[in-house]
């Protein structure tokens, strides 16, 4: 009874003065004390929506979205024409991974306030989730003609635009993008690798080389610079970048084989050896790895643990035609004819099947030498 009298006597005023505490708090980064001040605002001014809003973007900020979405439905009820609280409650239903709602909230924002940048690029990017391309690509626009300094809706639309084959265009919004945003790493990575795919190997080096110089812990800048480096030729600045790619990420099972691939055709056949055996310590289901360490064991004159490597790769995957076939090299170079013509015959049914003729008449090529 005392506290209710004691909260009757409150006036909005000093419902007001919780809220301005609570704006404090969360200025400082302290949620939970932010929440705390709404709370009382709340408690004294059950219709205070901003209070609402404001508790509901705390405890987003704490990450518990449902307890957000909670709050932000509360002054949404109150007050049915405040877009920041449909854009946030978007927010946290995307999180929790319900993207439909999510796309309904951004779209309330956006009739409320038809100038709301970012509800657009949020849509654009929750459309592109669920496989709407050219939706997605419809939102960013919309946010970039809004505002087009908007250095994220550039970045998406560049996203969208790669994903949809139109890797000219997805430059042109990176490009957007970096001029905005100087220090968009990700802008740089993508913009690489729409290059690469357009044959520009040196522009992506040089736009992966800007990703790293920004973000130093960009492991897949320095996977795909060491990819790039590959098919110019530069296998040592391969392996160089493949090694930064393990020290930052050190489950990098690719990273790895990648690199036994390069230190295999540099010679260094242990080394790849090493190098496979971690990738399938990581990935205990990475048929390439397999077949790659028995073509290196095959290359050491250990054709029985090639063999043992290439019969696990086929477990894996029992169409992995090249496998077969390095497993009848081997079969061959023991001196087991038949099991090698097994599985050349293997192989060359499955390159056929594939439509690979080259591979297969090269398998038949294999079979007839042994039969002859």
């Amino acid at each position: 009874g005392a506290l209710r009298g004691y909260l009757e006597s409150l006036t909005s005023s000093d419902a007001d003065k919780y809220f301005s505490l609570g704006h404090e708090c969360f200025n400082k980064k302290d949620y939970k004390g932010a929440i705390d001040d709404w709370t009382q605002a709340i408690n004294i001014n059950p219709n205070y929506a901003k209070a609402y809003f404001n508790r509901g973007l705390a405890r987003y900020h704490l990450g518990d979205k449902q307890s957000a979405i909670d709050d932000y439905t509360q002054a949404i009820n109150i007050n049915p024409n405040y877009a920041d609280t449909y854009y946030g409650r978007g927010l946290a239903h995307s999180e929790l991974g319900d993207k439909q709602s999510a796309i309904d909230d951004y779209t309330q924002a956006i009739n409320i306030n038809p100038n709301y940048a970012d509800a657009y690029c949020n849509r654009g990017i929750t459309r592109y989730e669920l496989g709407d391309k050219q939706g997605a690509i419809d939102d960013y626009t919309q946010a970039i003609n809004i505002n087009p300094n908007h250095a994220d809706a550039y970045y998406n639309r560049g996203n969208a635009h790669s994903k949809l084959g139109d890797k000219q265009g997805a430059i042109n919004d990176y490009t957007q993008a970096i001029n905005i945003n100087p220090n968009h790493a990700d802008a740089y990575y993508n913009r690489g690798n729409a290059h690469s795919k357009l044959g520009d190997k040196q522009g992506a080096i040089n736009d992966y080389t800007q990703a790293i110089n920004i973000n130093p812990n960009h492991a897949d800048a320095y996977y795909n610079r060491g990819i790039t480096r590959y098919e110019l030729g530069d296998k040592q600045g391969a392996i160089n970048d493949y090694t930064q790619a393990i020290n930052i990420n050190t489950n990098d099972a690719d990273a790895y084989c990648n690199r036994g691939i390069t230190r295999s055709e540099l010679g260094d056949k242990q080394g790849a050896i090493d190098d496979y055996t971690q990738a399938i310590n990581i990935n205990p289901n990475y048929a390439g790895a397999y077949n790659n360490r028995g073509a290196a064991y095959s290359e050491l004159g250990d054709n029985q643990s090639a063999i043992d490597d290439y019969t696990q790769a086929i477990n894996i995957n029992p169409n992995y035609a090249g496998a077969y076939y390095n497993r009848g090299n081997a079969h061959s170079e023991l001196g087991d004819n038949q099991s090698a013509i097994d599985d050349y015959q293997k192989a060359a049914d499955i390159y056929k099947k594939e439509g690979n003729e080259t591979k297969y008449r090269d398998a038949i090529r294999q079979i007839h030498n042994l039969r002859c």
